[in-house]
């Protein structure tokens, strides 16, 4: 109720301070209209996501069809859209600086379904054996195991150091410097209970 007493800055006062408990108590009561309508939005998501496999799977399914050199061509047109791309990144960074962080993972995700063809196409080219039923998904894993079998697989990544190293790499980054003589217990422990 408003009271003619009050200040201007006490009504203003109470006025803010109940519209917060209104909103706070509105956002209680619809708590659970908002996680229907992030369920609902990860249906839809999913869906999509289905619905796109499908439509990969139309160009998997083409690219079973598709002879050698088909296949090289549509590695070749793919390789120049890869730098087209490169180079708007490039177009799109200050000068001096690395890529634009936002433009180069742009980049990434958006050659994502067109690098798995081309994985697709390469394991074609290599002799491996696809089925049309397979989904788009599915036979990008078949490629990708495949090729990695038969040691031909991405070249990509980072090599795997040996575990040492690894092991030396934590400890050096973790163990605070005046407990190294715990550390050094830990293992010598650990090392007694594997034997």
């Amino acid at each position: 109720m408003f009271d003619p007493k009050l200040t201007a800055e006490e009504t203003t006062a109470f006025a803010t301070m109940a519209a917060g408990r209104t909103t706070k108590a509105i956002q209680v009561i619809n708590a659970p209209a908002y996680a229907a309508k992030g369920k609902a939005l990860a249906d839809l998501a999913i869906a999509e996501a289905r619905g796109q496999g499908s439509a990969w799977t139309r160009f998997y399914k083409s690219m079973l069809e598709l002879e050698t050199e088909g296949r090289k061509a549509f590695r070749s047109e793919i390789a120049a859209h890869q730098k087209q791309l490169n180079a708007h990144v490039k177009a799109n960074s200050e000068e001096g600086e690395a890529d634009n962080p936002v433009y180069a993972t742009a980049k990434r995700s958006g050659m994502v379904r067109l690098s798995e063809l081309t994985t697709i196409s390469k394991a074609l080219d290599a002799a491996i054996e696809f089925d049309a039923a397979w989904p788009f998904h599915f036979a990008v894993g078949h490629a990708r195991e495949a090729l990695r079998a038969a040691g031909a697989g991405s070249k990509k990544g980072r090599k795997a150091g040996p575990w040492l190293d690894k092991v030396k790499a934590y400890l050096a980054k973790t163990v605070p410097a005046g407990e190294w003589e715990q550390c050094l217990e830990l293992v010598v422990t650990l090392a007694k209970l594997k034997d």
